[in-house]
């Protein structure tokens, strides 16, 4: 099912309930925490507790951005269009989605046990250039943890592609927003370039802003990677289908987004990321019954290539990108401990 983009006024209304709404069900959570701790005796890792308790946390981070907003928004009334608002008002907005990643990070390693651990040392690329971050897309919140990866390891603001939907979030399609992120649309007509928004963001970094993109278009599922072969197949993609086969740990990456970005800045550094770990979570009951997650680290092994280590035809790209997912892919397939039931669970889908 498709979800549409939210108008504009029901946007500024569920800003406008936002707090009292979120106030209201972490009083009705409180009787929940009681419960939860009474089930001690069947729940003895306290999994409802946590669940509930990231839940709360979280509506009060996108609470506190939604407030955070609006109050810098006051400071600049008279200045005009977003995106005309000075040096400040950027940086007021990029300060505050930061914390907010910081507080998602700290709290999700207390309550849910996320550990995120890195291979080797991040070569974020030079400070000098903007830095256009591809990444395989597999397991839930992947996009956070690399947001908050770029944002507290390297100082860069990440400027991330993702769905218009999400702007149903009160906090987080604000600030995204305003820090100039690009929404894709989940409707397009024909003959619409979908690339054309990427390209111009691209075209608008700044030295230390990082541009996330997923070109993979969606998390990684057995039934998606089945399904994309199944595509290549019917339209006579016969090489590409065999290619996409052979990939069992990604997805095919859409190189069109990829083209995009990478020959409107032929200047960036590219990090291309890799991750495992948690890809084995395809359910929420999947996910409730790993947490904690103490024993699944979020584990990342990235590769940085500068200017003249990339191409920038558009041509080359395509068959550039398709190489490096083939890295990713191997590079996956060697850490398959790190998902220790990724294996079961892949049967068990196969089979269904």
């Amino acid at each position: 099912m498709v979800i549409p983009p939210p108008p504009l006024w029901a946007r500024r209304l569920v800003q406008v309930i936002w707090l009292p709404l979120v106030a209201l069900i972490t009083a009705l959570s409180v009787p929940f925490f009681v419960l939860g701790v009474l089930l001690w005796p069947i729940d003895r890792r306290f999994r409802f507790v946590r669940v509930l308790a990231m839940l709360v946390v979280f509506l009060w981070l996108d609470a506190g951005l939604v407030t955070g907003c609006f109050y810098i928004w006051l400071r600049h009334l008279r200045q005009g269009d977003y995106h005309e608002r000075g040096e400040s008002w950027r940086r007021e907005h990029e300060k505050l989605l930061l914390d907010a990643l910081d507080g998602i990070m700290e709290h999700s390693q207390r309550w849910v046990g996320l550990r995120v651990e890195l291979e080797e040392p991040v070569d974020f690329g030079s400070e000098r250039a903007p830095l256009l971050v591809f990444a395989r897309h597999a397991g839930p919140g992947d996009s956070l943890v690399l947001a908050w990866l770029l944002a507290a390891y390297a100082g860069r603001l990440p400027r991330v592609v993702l769905k218009d939907f999400l702007r149903w979030d009160p906090g987080i399609g604000a600030v995204l927003y305003r820090v100039r992120s690009y929404f894709v649309p989940s409707r397009s007509g024909a003959g619409d370039d979908r690339t054309k928004p990427i390209r111009e963001m691209a075209e608008t970094l700044e030295l230390m802003d990082a541009m996330l993109l997923f070109p993979e278009g969606g998390n990684w599922t057995r039934g998606r990677w089945q399904a994309n072969i199944t595509r290549f197949r019917e339209s006579g993609q016969e090489e590409r289908a065999a290619q996409a086969e052979s990939w069992v740990h990604v997805l095919p990456p859409r190189s069109g987004g990829v083209v995009a970005a990478m020959s409107a800045r032929p200047d960036a550094d590219v990090m291309i990321v890799a991750h495992t770990g948690l890809e084995w979570l395809l359910t929420p009951w999947q996910i409730f019954k790993a947490i904690p997650l103490h024993d699944h680290p979020f584990l990342i092994r990235a590769w940085t290539f500068g200017p003249d280590e990339r191409p920038s035809d558009p041509e080359a790209i395509e068959d550039w990108i398709d190489e490096q997912w083939e890295v990713v892919n191997e590079w996956v397939g060697s850490h398959r401990e790190f998902s220790p039931r990724h294996r079961d669970s892949s049967r068990g889908q196969a089979t269904q």
